[in-house]
């Protein structure tokens, strides 16, 4: 045991300078590219938050517009004219009105086709969808998703 001891004591002893410093400046690098490649990485996850924190903020300045709209629309001349027709079964003058029961108004329908049902869009390929679908992901596109 003391001989193996002695034999590795003796061959550090012959390592060249040139060797360790090669060592050291190998350690120093691969450390260096650690650290480097933790922050890329941490500053990969914060732009992801922050992408997601600034869409969410888009969709609700959306909203918020949207809801400012409704509420415009809902002080004009137009929408009280409306809302009093519709609640209030009331008429601008010279008109008059009909008060029809829903079953006589169901009655005198005429169907709808069955081959036209909202949201059938068979119009394009299944691998031009998916091609869309890559191109919206890759730009950074909401994916809405379709069942």
């Amino acid at each position: 045991m003391i001989n193996k001891i002695k034999s590795l004591s003796k061959k550090i002893a012959n390592i060249d300078a040139r060797t360790i410093g090669l060592l050291a400046i190998l350690i120093v690098a691969i450390s260096v590219t650690y650290s480097s490649a933790q922050i890329i990485h941490k500053n990969f996850l914060l732009q992801q938050e922050i992408t997601k924190l600034q869409q969410e903020n888009a969709l609700q300045a959306q909203i918020n517009k949207n809801q400012n709209l409704k509420n415009q629309y809902y002080t004009t001349d137009a929408y009280l004219d409306i809302a009093a027709r519709r609640y209030f079964n009331k008429a601008a003058p010279g008109e008059k009105v009909y008060l029809v029961p829903q079953e006589v108004a169901m009655a005198n329908t005429i169907p709808l086709p069955e081959g036209t049902a909202a949201g059938n869009d068979d119009s394009e390929p299944k691998f031009i969808k998916n091609w869309r679908l890559w191109i919206d992901f890759l730009s950074g596109k909401p994916i809405e998703i379709q069942s």
